[in-house]
């Protein structure tokens, strides 16, 4: 009995050891890597594994970046969009393709192949930066340790990295921050060493197969028309010389486009010199540009600008049938917002030739097609106009009155509508709406009826305001037509579709 027991346990006891040995034999065999990764924080074990491994740099590197966030969170503050957004050191996804891709770098490096190492890195930066909305701050190292290595090494491996990282950083610095001014400088640089060089932009932006020195120069043109419509305010001589340096940088980029507007600033620039001849000539080269393209908005927008230039040069004639050509163009092609702008500018041409009586029906058949597109803006500067225009047009009715305003029935007239706004004689209203035209009247009478707003000042309502001169202070009547253009007359709002 008892020798039985002791070899069952003695069986037991060795089924025991082989199961064990068994289910040792089946555990995974973890290295030294794994085991970091099962103990420590992920980012912590990957900088100890690269240590390790020999990529020290790729190490100091990725560490750099941690301090650089860090930094950037802490400088926006705890309440910050920017604190909320992910920290690399527990982005697991993003933090492996960082240090997967500077160890092909480092690879590069050690093995003497600096052209590579330069296009990896930028292809890298530019992939965080324009792709990564939450890691911009990490495209933007890249693109600048990709701008560093490839300017170190252009001697050996020519410029096409240059100017490659200079253009991606310059584009980064435009979209994101809006830094023109720096942008400017790095745009420089690249499109002074790609010209005359095919280099394509295909292999960072895969759907833009452009050679390099076209898309450098059509950023160059944005930041100077930007530059331009600011010093507008301030300096318009600079401005003009600038407006030129974008046209040129317009037709570099093959970009017709920015020449029209290049030209139609340059053109603004000139009427606020009162230089009207050249402006002019921009005006109507804009206007062959835009007739070689086939754009009718285009056409319309040079017919306004050519208008007020043809007015100011003093052929009143010009601007009208330039207007009316507007207004023709604009019904043709069913152009509802440029055949407002006709109409307004026609309201402008003739309440600035006196003509008040003919520019009411024309300022307010604007304001209602202003009002249905819902083009609040321009209609609200009509009104304005309109207003005018019937105000002046009502003067002349009450010439007689005021002027003879020393007898005391007139000056109880006066006195009545001043008080009580009665007025000075009963059939005002109805003589008012029997003189009112609409505008196709307006414009079918006038087209043999052109007055000069610069030579010819003999209007009826100017003789009226000689006569009470003595009595009644009044300015001069300034310039109704702008000389800027009607569909933009703020610098940063655009013209509407």
């Amino acid at each position: 009995m008892t020798d039985n027991h002791i070899r069952r346990e003695r069986r037991r006891k060795a089924e025991k050891e082989k199961t064990l040995q068994s289910m040792r034999a089946a555990l995974p065999v973890y290295t030294l890597e794994e085991i970091r990764h099962l103990r420590l924080p992920f980012h912590e074990a990957m900088l100890k594994n690269l240590e390790d491994s020999g990529y020290v740099n790729t190490s100091g590197y990725i560490q750099q970046l941690f301090d650089i966030q860090h930094d950037i969170r802490e400088s926006a503050g705890a309440t910050s969009q920017v604190y909320s957004r992910p920290q690399l050191m527990y982005s697991k996804a993003e933090l492996t393709d960082v240090c997967d891709g500077l160890v092909k770098v480092e690879d590069y490096h050690n093995a003497g192949d600096y052209g590579l190492e330069c296009e990896h890195v930028l292809q890298m930066g530019v992939k965080f930066a324009f792709s990564c909305k939450e890691w911009w701050w990490l495209g933007e190292q890249l693109l600048l340790h990709a701008l560093s290595s490839s300017t170190h090494y252009s001697h050996l491996i020519g410029h096409k990295y240059e100017a490659l990282s200079n253009y991606s950083y310059g584009k980064f610095l435009i979209e994101s921050y809006h830094d023109y001014d720096t942008a400017m400088k790095y745009l420089e640089v690249a499109r002074r060493l790609s010209i005359d060089e095919q280099w394509t932009i295909r292999t960072l932006f895969p759907a833009d197969a452009d050679v390099l020195f076209l898309k450098v120069n059509y950023l160059i043109y944005t930041c100077l028309i930007r530059k331009v419509e600011i010093l507008m305010k301030t300096d318009v001589i600079e401005a003009g010389k600038i407006a030129l340096i974008a046209k040129t940088r317009a037709s570099e980029a093959c970009y017709p486009e920015g020449e029209i507007t290049a030209l139609m600033l340059k053109g603004m620039c000139d009427l606020s010199l009162n230089d009207t001849k050249n402006a002019l000539a921009t005006f109507t080269k804009s206007f062959y540009i835009q007739s070689k393209l086939g754009s009718q908005k285009g056409l319309c927008e040079s017919r306004i600008h050519l208008a007020v230039a043809y007015l100011l040069d003093g052929d009143p004639e010009l601007s009208l049938n330039t207007l009316l050509m507007l207004k023709e163009s604009a019904e043709e092609y069913d152009l509802p917002f440029y055949l407002a702008q006709a109409y307004r500018h026609l309201g402008e041409y003739f309440l600035n030739n006196g003509e008040a009586v003919k520019a009411t029906p024309l300022l307010v058949e604007a304001m209602k097609i202003f009002l249905e597109r819902h083009h609040t803006k321009e209609s609200e500067q009509v009104r304005n106009l309109q207003a005018i225009s019937a105000g002046l047009g009502q003067i002349p009715q009450y010439i007689d009155v005021l002027s003879r305003s020393h007898e005391p029935e007139y000056m109880n007239k006066l006195i009545d509508w001043k008080d009580l706004r009665k007025p000075f004689t009963e059939d005002d209203e109805s003589s008012i709406i029997s003189e009112t035209l609409s505008a196709e009247q307006v414009l079918r009478k006038s087209t043999q009826c052109l007055k000069d707003p610069v030579k010819s000042k003999s209007t009826d309502t100017e003789c009226g305001l000689d006569k009470i001169k003595k009595s009644v202070t009044i300015n001069s009547t300034p310039r109704v037509m702008e000389s800027k253009n009607s569909s933009n007359d703020e610098e940063d709002e655009e013209t509407p579709e």
